[in-house]
């Protein structure tokens, strides 16, 4: 059985599945999914997580994700510094902000896509 994550809404699941993870998201009627390697979206969102500090703004403390023409998004920002990466997908369209990045990027750690 894969290993999945929750993610901030309760629609949204990021599933390892070998060397790749499996996004998906929406409503019932309206299922996403979108597949990104393991091992290059573990380090683009350690690289743009770094951006984040404790802030008393809960958004500015966690990663926006966002799939549009085959390339996965990452964007976080402290509002002086905005960081983002680009990485190659496959899938549907889809967008989402993670909840406890910090959490999610240490449990991405784990899977080296192998």
């Amino acid at each position: 059985m894969p290993r999945s994550i929750q993610l901030g809404f309760r629609m949204s699941q990021l599933a390892h599945r070998g060397k790749y993870y499996e996004m998906t998201g929406g409503f019932n009627s309206m299922r996403k999914k979108a597949t990104i390697d393991a091992k290059t979206f573990s380090e683009g969102l350690d690289q743009v997580s770094r951006a984040l500090q404790k802030s008393s703004y809960p958004a500015l403390s966690e990663v926006s994700v966002r799939v549009e023409d085959g390339i996965c998004i990452l964007t976080a920002t402290d509002l002086d510094t905005w960081l983002i990466k680009r990485i190659p997908a496959q899938g549907d369209d889809l967008a989402f902000v993670f909840s406890r990045t910090r959490e999610v990027a240490k449990a991405c750690r784990l899977f080296d896509g192998t």
